[in-house]
């Protein structure tokens, strides 16, 4: 009697697993720059009329930066991808996801009640 093995991931999300891969490295290129660390020093993504990042980004005022400028004057490059409302059945919810330094990560985890009052968590 021929056996067939068990398949370590299911059809369904071994397709749920190739469209994650894709969105994420989509989301991560757009955004180089940690977003814990924007929202830390008053910084704003400059999204397009379709809300797509620019890769530029603002402080209050009318006058952008390249991502390029804020990684050469010290700001963390975005690693990770953190789940604010976990993976489960938000894993493919990109309106979810930070992209975040390894640090601002740590950070997130390691101070639950800080992350949710500045909303990283929920």
């Amino acid at each position: 009697m021929k056996r067939t093995p068990i398949r370590r991931v299911s059809v369904k999300h071994a397709r749920e697993m190739k469209e994650y891969t894709r969105l994420r490295d989509q989301f991560m290129a757009d955004r180089p720059v940690c977003e814990v660390w924007l929202s830390d020093h008053l910084w704003q993504t400059v999204v397009d009329r379709n809300g797509r990042p620019t890769g530029e980004y603002c402080r209050g005022s009318y006058v952008t930066v390249p991502a390029e400028h804020l990684l050469a004057f010290g700001a963390p490059r975005s690693e990770e991808l953190h789940h604010r409302e976990g993976r489960g059945k938000n894993y493919l919810k990109v309106s979810s996801w930070l992209a975040v330094s390894a640090q601002a990560h740590r950070r997130i985890h390691g101070s639950p009640s800080w992350a949710r009052a500045n909303g990283f968590l929920k």
